[in-house]
């Protein structure tokens, strides 16, 4: 477990214990310990002292700073879980995104790195910090001196990514923060997480297509694929062109991870067979927030144009089968043939991108 995940273990024990009432050390100990199945304290490592006390106060503090858990009338030695605290609880990406958004300059986060790498202990069912010395971020960091870092390490301090005790002698023992933590481990996962809720806000538009799973074991389901992918391959519009797997599309909602045979290698494979010229991809499994999601984004390259099917498949009584020579584009979420407008701009627009390569 690391320190941002125990954290939240922490917040939830703290709302399970009623929001309403703050809790106090000896109170918020019991919790923990019966929510770690530790019955017999007497039989366990003693608490006070231990990485578990180090790791709870860790926890409190942390949780604070960044408005999850306040002092209880302004006395430090009860805690209540705030509005936030409640609010962000079951989802935290909404917290993790406003940190997330902050810019870093590479020496900044380079020393970031370095003290998270330093100051964060894990264990199995908990975590804790740990200052790290000044000797140790020089040796990790291939600086002559403290000095050399040492403007950097205060602006972070300031701006709460680490925490640290800055001396008269021109050197710190640094600390992790939840909120610097968050920004190293939770970074690519939030920024996904943001990107994939913007397209679902929008859901399907000319350049968006939502799948809640996608197959290719029959001739139907891979002719529908291919169709999918000519569509967002061919349709002249700015930007991105995506392909996104598991969400329902009644409901917008989450509904599952892809089908685990869906590869690139899969998909390649397809496209050299039934597309030409053969259409570029990238896919990928991606974390979201509620689950893993396919994220399919396809290439369009005027040179190409007009792409088109390069072989029949499957059924003419199956709407979703295709023929040799076949074009598609999208009218905002619908697949449908050009019109012939449509087809002459698109033919227009290959033939001069391939005189002007």
């Amino acid at each position: 477990m690391d320190f941002v995940n125990w954290c939240n273990f922490v917040l939830n024990i703290c709302i399970k214990a009623g929001h309403a009432f703050p809790l106090e050390e000896i109170s918020l100990r019991k919790l923990l310990f019966a929510e770690l199945g530790i019955t017999q304290v007497s039989k366990h490592p003693g608490f006070h002292y231990s990485t578990y006390e180090i790791g709870m106060f860790d926890a409190m503090k942390e949780l604070k700073m960044v408005g999850l858990m306040e002092d209880y009338e302004k006395a430090n030695y009860l805690w209540k879980v705030s509005k936030a605290g409640r609010e962000y609880v079951a989802d935290m990406t909404h917290l993790w995104w406003t940190i997330c958004q902050e810019k870093l300059e590479p020496e900044h986060e380079q020393i970031l790195r370095v003290v998270n790498r330093l100051s964060q202990h894990t264990a199995t069912d908990h975590a804790w910090l740990e200052m790290a010395a000044p000797q140790s971020l020089v040796s990790e960091l291939g600086v002559q001196s403290f000095s050399e870092i040492w403007p950097f390490a205060r602006e972070l301090e300031q701006w709460g990514f680490i925490s640290g005790i800055f001396n008269l002698a021109g050197t710190a023992s640094l600390q992790s923060t939840y909120r610097g933590l968050v920004w190293e481990t939770r970074h690519g996962f939030t920024l996904e997480s943001k990107f994939i809720d913007d397209l679902v806000a929008d859901w399907e538009t000319t350049s968006v297509e939502f799948k809640s799973v996608q197959y290719t074991d029959t001739a139907g389901q891979k002719a529908e694929l291919i169709k999918d992918v000519l569509s967002l391959a061919t349709t002249k519009v700015s930007g991105q062109r995506w392909l996104i797997i598991g969400f329902d599309d009644d409901t917008h909602e989450y509904c599952g991870p892809p089908n685990p045979k869906l590869t690139q290698n899969h998909l390649e494979q397809l496209l050299q067979e039934y597309t030409i010229p053969m259409v570029k991809v990238r896919y990928q499994v991606v974390d979201y927030r509620k689950g893993p999601v396919g994220k399919l984004e396809v290439f369009r390259d005027a040179k190409h144009l007009p792409y088109k099917a390069a072989r029949s498949l499957g059924s003419r009584n199956d709407k979703r089968h295709i023929v040799e020579g076949d074009i598609y584009v999208r009218h905002g979420s619908q697949v449908q043939p050009p019109t012939p407008e449509e087809l002459q701009d698109l033919q227009e627009e290959g033939d001069q991108a391939r005189l002007n390569p």
